[in-house]
């Protein structure tokens, strides 16, 4: 199924969307969405109800979508009604640029690199340096307990000179920046930081020093 969205085709309305009739639509970008739910409790960022969020898009900005987000599939589902039938659509990466849903901020990270879209990214800080956290959901087979049952999994990143680089240890963080290993090195131990046991006020706080290094 091919959605289609654009300033005047896309409208609000309650809980759900409608594809106003008779409008010039610009051709985008989704299909329709499978659930895969081989295991025990949600694929979903945190349950499987709808939010209502945000969506930057080719298209424009569009508030009050009833959203969410598949970690195990690692698609943004959004909840349209379309002639009159209501339908999960898969929004297609290639056109999303970022979403917000429940206090989360994801953005579409192009990588230079590879030259192509490597998911999306929780953005956590955006300077001169981006802070980014990836989110995933995974299978765990568990037959001998309760079955299989997704789990979720974070890993870190630093978005710097279009390069993104994994984090995986305050080395890791002070060699982007080969200039400053010393200041960020003596940042980290003064501050007590540890990329694993990080939270969010504390990666920002990161992201404002490195940022006001010379």
């Amino acid at each position: 199924m091919t959605v289609l969205l654009n300033g005047q085709g896309l409208k609000a309305t309650g809980d759900s969307m409608s594809i106003a009739p008779h409008e010039d639509y610009s051709f985008v970008n989704g299909w329709e969405y499978r659930v895969k739910m081989a295991a025990s409790g949600t694929p979903f960022l945190k349950s499987n109800e709808w939010i209502t969020g945000r969506l930057k898009c080719d298209a424009g900005t569009f508030d009050r979508l009833q959203m969410n987000y598949d970690l195990f599939q690692e698609v943004l589902v959004i909840q349209q009604t379309i002639d009159g039938r209501p339908s999960v659509i898969a929004m297609n990466p290639l056109f999303v640029h970022d979403f917000w849903l429940s206090g989360f901020h994801f953005r579409n990270i192009h990588d230079s690199v590879i030259n192509s879209s490597t998911g999306y990214y929780e953005l956590l800080y955006d300077g001169q340096v981006q802070i980014l956290r990836k989110w995933r959901k995974k299978i765990i087979d568990e037959k001998v307990i309760n079955g299989s049952s997704f789990r979720s999994e974070q890993r870190m990143f630093l978005m710097y000179q279009n390069k993104l680089i994994p984090i995986r240890g305050r080395g890791s963080i002070a060699n982007c920046f080969p200039d400053h290993v010393k200041e960020i090195n003596r940042y980290c131990s003064t501050h007590g930081f540890h990329p694993r046991t990080a939270g969010k006020e504390s990666w920002i706080s990161l992201g404002l020093f490195i940022d006001q290094l010379p």
